[in-house]
């Protein structure tokens, strides 16, 4: 059995004898119809223009919602609509939503350059903001009935309408990756996105769960809550849109345009049916998050295994698939996720008490995740050491793994391998 998987930019060719071959799972096998890319879109584009957009835009300051570098990019689809939007409004602003993370990285960088030089060829005129969270260009709108305070950009604060070009995909704490959250955490102040993300730590906060799935007994999930009453808040009168893509611009599963929470909710129930899945849980699991820019840093990748974790018994081994070019993730995703994982995985699993600290959440998970199995091994450009101290064990190939666990395999034991795995949110057969 030849299996493929996607690793940074590169995709890896592993082998294994059929007898212990699962499953292989893929977002690329999903489907929602036979529409082509385009048409996808220009259906998107129809149900935004049929919503009132346009007429909502003219002559109006206009801000655009774009995701950072660690998402795939939507904006390339949608062109000729902002160049449509641009024509309509007084004003067209756009807006990199890095949220917390890094607006220096290099890839930020290079990302609202291309942006500035894709809407100078098109002869659009725009400024392009690429966000930071811990600048002071933020006003404080009000705060929310869980107390976040809502600090919001600025200069994003004074459009008079908005739209979203978002990716979504499940979120394993936030519920769905969706419109809102390119308003907060996107272009909120760090304060605002430490309040709501403390939120993580009710264990009600997880995938599948948000206000506005169309599904009332799926809106259970107070970070998501959160967000939303922020989100409320902070619009206030003004009118609001989205595109939205499920799987990418390139080939998309599913798009769909207009009013945001309308938008939102539809690409929720597209979303369960291509991402939630049962799975036989195998003892031997490998995973990858999806290639760049899904493993770009491990404060990134980590997601994924939060999110196929019931592919593998209690006590099995995962191989995780992360090249991490861009190391752990920020110097404080370092110091607040990293470093505690360096620590006796009894102490890791200690809720934090006290005041939360930004990305001490995802510390606890994944110590909770390593308990609960034998050994997670990772392939990864992040140093054999480094991979050590936070209890992981650093692979030098994938194959080497994988023939080690065939010659450790009794003979109803199975490899089970998730590609795109920070996309699917998988539950084990009841």
């Amino acid at each position: 059995m030849n299996v493929s998987m996607k690793f940074g930019r590169d995709v890896l060719e592993l082998q294994l004898p059929d007898q212990h071959f699962a499953r292989h799972i893929r977002f690329a096998e999903q489907s929602t119809g036979e529409r082509s890319a385009s048409d996808w879109v220009q259906k998107s584009v129809e149900e935004l223009r049929s919503s009132g957009f346009f007429s909502a835009a003219r002559d109006r300051v206009v801000g655009l919602l774009l995701a950072d570098s660690t998402r795939e990019r939507t904006f390339e689809g949608y062109l000729p609509t902002l160049q449509a939007a641009a024509e309509t409004a007084e004003e067209l602003r756009v807006f990199v939503c890095t949220g917390t993370h890094d607006p220096e990285s290099a890839e930020n960088a290079e990302l609202g350059e291309t942006l500035r030089e894709r809407l100078r060829q098109l002869s659009i005129t725009a400024t392009v903001t690429v966000h930071d969270a811990r600048s002071t260009d933020h006003v404080h709108v009000a705060t929310t009935t869980h107390g976040t305070p809502v600090e919001f950009h600025e200069a994003a604060l004074e459009c008079e309408t908005f739209l979203v070009l978002a990716n979504m995909k499940v979120h394993y704490f936030a519920g769905y990756s969706n419109p809102v959250k390119y308003y907060l955490p996107g272009l909120c102040s760090l304060e605002t996105a430490r309040s709501n993300h403390s939120l993580t730590f009710d264990e009600r906060s997880t995938f599948g769960q948000h206000p506005w799935h169309p599904n009332p007994e799926c809106r259970d999930n107070p970070l998501a809550e959160d967000m939303v009453d922020g989100f409320e808040l902070l619009i206030g009168a003004r009118e609001h849109f989205a595109l939205a893509v499920v799987g990418s611009i390139e080939s998309p599963l599913w798009c769909g345009g207009g009013r945001t929470e309308d938008v939102a909710g539809e690409a929720m129930e597209v979303i369960d049916r291509v991402s939630r899945l049962e799975v036989e849980p195998s003892r031997f699991l490998v995973v990858s998050p999806g290639g760049h820019p899904h493993d770009e840093s491990l404060y990134t990748a980590q997601r994924a295994l939060e999110l196929t974790r019931a592919a593998v018994e209690s006590g099995g081994e995962v191989l995780f698939l992360a090249a991490c070019p861009n190391g752990v993730g920020s110097e404080a995703a370092r110091r607040n996720f990293f470093d505690p994982l360096t620590r006796d995985l009894t102490e890791v699993c200690r809720k934090p008490e006290g005041a939360y600290v930004m990305y001490s959440h995802k510390a606890y998970k994944f110590g909770l995740y390593l308990t609960g199995l034998d050994r997670v091994h990772a392939l990864s450009e992040l140093p054999a050491d480094e991979l050590a101290s936070i209890h992981l064990a650093p692979a030098s190939s994938a194959q080497a793994v994988l023939d080690d666990w065939i010659r450790r395999a009794g003979p109803n034991d199975l490899v089970t391998f998730i590609d795109d795995a920070s996309k699917f949110a998988l539950c084990s057969k009841a």
